[in-house]
């Protein structure tokens, strides 16, 4: 699994609610990050916070991500 999470705290957060799952985590703290790993690696998921997608068009984001890596499902985290 790869967590694209840009807050620190945010991340450990996440990693402590997952860390007994049986599966492999990876970070990513941005988008650009996250793209040049979906490059190398392969995933069966992208766990994305929202706030960490450019611009305003986040849907073209989205669309760039799975282009990348058409294999992995994506599950966004927003929050307030």
């Amino acid at each position: 699994m790869l967590l694209v999470e840009p807050d620190p705290g945010g991340a450990r957060i996440i990693e402590g609610a997952l860390i007994e799952g049986t599966f492999r985590l990876e970070r990513a703290p941005g988008f650009s990050e996250a793209l040049a790993v979906l490059e190398d690696k392969v995933f069966d998921v992208a766990l994305i916070d929202i706030a960490s997608l450019p611009g305003p068009r986040i849907d073209s984001s989205l669309l760039r991500m799975i282009s990348v890596s058409p294999g992995s499902s994506i599950l966004l985290l927003c929050h307030p």
